[in-house]
C-alpha cells in the first residue's frame, strides 16, 4: 500500500492510505477516457478532480495520480451526455473536445 498526499486546491495536505487498483495515472486516466493528458491535468489544475501525489514515484515520472472512482464517473456523464448506453468491450476510442 502506498501512501499519497491528497491535495484540496493545492493549499491543504492530507496524508491517505489507498491501494493500488484506487488510483490511476493521468496517462491511464487519459486512456480509459479516450482523450489527451493535457484534458486530464487540466481537470486536476480546475480542481474538478481530486489531486493525489505519489511520494514514491519519480520526479521525472510524474507524481500526480488520480482516483480512479472519479474518472469513472467522469466517463460514465460523458457516455450519458453523448446518449451512449454502450458495453465497455465494444466502445471506440474517441477523441471530442
Amino acid at each position: 500500500m502506498t501512501t499519497y498526499i491528497k491535495q484540496e486546491i493545492w493549499v491543504e495536505e492530507t496524508e491517505v492510505d489507498l491501494k493500488s487498483g484506487e488510483v490511476m495515472t493521468i496517462a491511464e486516466a487519459a486512456r480509459q477516457l479516450g482523450v489527451y493528458t493535457q484534458a486530464v491535468s487540466l481537470a486536476l489544475d480546475r480542481g474538478d478532480l481530486t489531486v493525489l501525489i505519489d511520494r514514491d514515484a519519480p520526479k521525472r515520472q510524474g507524481r500526480r495520480r488520480v482516483l480512479r472512482s472519479e474518472i469513472e464517473a467522469w466517463e460514465a456523464r460523458r457516455q450519458q451526455r453523448l446518449g451512449h448506453d454502450v458495453p465497455e468491450s465494444s466502445r471506440r476510442v474517441t477523441y471530442t473536445w
